[in-house]
């Protein structure tokens, strides 16, 4: 969807996936289809490029360490750093005077355990990377802890407090390259089995937090120098503090919706502040929500075809299976 929206701006892309059956290899000829690890390849890809972005967190440093040498790379290299591992990401987010829940960096099997004993009561066991949708993550009681089948390394995972929470919402931001910041208004997300499945514009949260949410977002873009675009996950409490869950230097699934109910979407602002196209002020529709096409409700899109107010959105992947994302639906009332 970035490169539609390029192609809409008049930018050709280029793409580059290991994948062979890539949804983006649809809409360019300009398609790269060797590993990451493939050096002659990756120079000849970023000699096609002016600039080149991201559209996913697990693409190893090397790579765009090898790119970064031929071609400027949005959003940086740091970035991407920080939101891979969740215990320098955790610890970042901290060190700006932004809460997060409590959390610890597991060693040993006995780390969980007296931690779960004297401190958290109930947490939740993560991988440090690679973990999405759920993926990598496991919630704990110390009764539950003769059942855990995971084998412990030292710096793998972290372990996180429980915490209640009363909604969660997401806010994008977009830095330009001038420094200035501009925020989506938040929205709320609906999760299932830690996988989204509908988020709300607006979102039904007090203007405090709303204000709070975008300022947390706006401070964390600018200290990690953003240029393009940010996704800061976050959970709204009983008491209407506000904690950071985590972030994603890149256009997100919780900002689907923008696409159809604001003037720009996200992937529009992404291009532009790469290219240093102005973005406008953004104006939004009274109204939306993005439901999540997985594969167990994939079909269901069917029936949104003929609404006036759907827009069914099919990514092109070549099979269906439980949970994958197959695509989305915006209704915009």
């Amino acid at each position: 969807m970035i490169g539609l929206a390029a192609a809409n701006l008049g930018i050709n892309c280029c793409f580059y996936d290991p994948d062979k059956n890539a949804p983006a290899k649809n809409i360019s000829k300009l398609f790269f289809n060797y590993s990451f690890d493939n050096e002659k390849r990756l120079i000849e890809f970023a000699k096609n490029c002016d600039f080149i972005t991201y559209e996913f967190e697990n693409i190893p440093i090397n790579t765009l360490q090898k790119i970064s040498k031929h071609k400027k790379i949005y959003p940086s290299i740091k970035a991407l750093q920080v939101s891979q591992d969740r215990f320098i990401e955790k610890n970042f987010i901290k060190s700006l005077g932004v809460k997060v829940a409590d959390f610890i960096n597991i060693e040993s099997f006995s780390d969980i355990k007296v931690n779960l004993k004297d401190s958290f009561k109930k947490g939740i066991l993560k991988t440090r990377r690679l973990g999405y949708d759920g993926k990598g993550q496991t919630l704990l009681e110390l009764k539950s802890l003769d059942n855990l089948k995971l084998k412990i390394g030292p710096n793998a995972y972290i372990l996180e407090k429980y915490v209640p929470f009363k909604k969660e919402i997401s806010v994008i931001a977009i830095r330009e390259k001038s420094g200035k910041i501009k925020t989506f208004e938040p929205t709320q997300n609906i999760h299932k089995a830690g996988i989204l499945r509908e988020t709300i514009y607006p979102a039904h949260i007090s203007k405090k937090c709303i204000l709070k949410a975008k300022n947390i977002a706006k401070k964390i873009t600018k200290e990690l120098n953003i240029i393009g675009l940010l996704a800061i996950e976050m959970f709204i409490l009983n008491d209407e503090n506000i904690l950071v869950n985590e972030i994603a230097p890149r256009p997100h699934n919780s900002g689907h919706w923008t696409t159809d109910a604001c003037n720009i979407s996200q992937f529009d602002a992404l291009v532009r502040s790469i290219f240093s196209i102005p973005i406008p002020q953004i104006t939004y529709a009274k109204n939306c929500k993005m439901i999540n096409l997985l594969g167990d409700n994939f079909y269901s899109y069917k029936k949104h075809l003929n609404k006036k107010n759907s827009k069914v959105y099919i990514y092109g992947k070549t099979s269906v299976k439980p949970s994958r994302k197959m695509g989305h639906i915006n209704i915009v009332i």
